[in-house]
C-alpha cells in the first residue's frame, strides 16, 4: 500500500472488508533519524496510513503516552519549522526496508 492517498487507503480497507490500521507518531520522535526508522516499521508493519503530527509542549488532551513522545520530540529539538523543512526533504513514499 506504499505511496498511496489516504483516501485510496480508506478505500481498500473498506472494500477488503477492514477497518484502515493508522499509524501516528510525532516528527522527530525519538529523534529524526528514529523517525525515519519509525515510519519504516508501520510501513512494514501494514498500516494503511501514517500520521506525523507536529509535537507541541501541552498535548494533554492526547494522553501519556503521546504526550511523553512529543516531549521527547521537542527535547530532541524538533519544531514547526524544522519539521516541514525535513519533511519536504523525505522521500516520498517511505519506502520499506528491504
Amino acid at each position: 500500500m506504499t505511496g498511496t492517498s489516504t483516501s485510496s487507503a480508506f478505500a481498500t480497507a473498506r472494500a477488503e472488508g477492514r477497518a484502515a490500521l493508522v499509524g501516528y507518531l510525532p516528527a522527530g520522535f525519538p529523534t529524526v533519524a528514529g523517525g525515519i526508522e519509525a515510519i519504516r516499521v508501520l510501513v512494514d508493519s501494514g498500516c494503511d496510513a501514517i500520521e506525523v503530527g507536529l509535537p507541541y509542549s501541552d498535548p494533554v488532551m492526547d494522553g501519556p503516552t503521546i504526550q511523553a513522545a512529543a516531549q521527547q520530540a521537542l527535547d530532541a529539538g524538533s519544531a514547526p519549522p524544522t519539521c516541514c523543512t525535513r519533511s519536504r526533504r523525505s522521500p516520498r513514499p517511505v519506502p520499506p526496508r528491504s
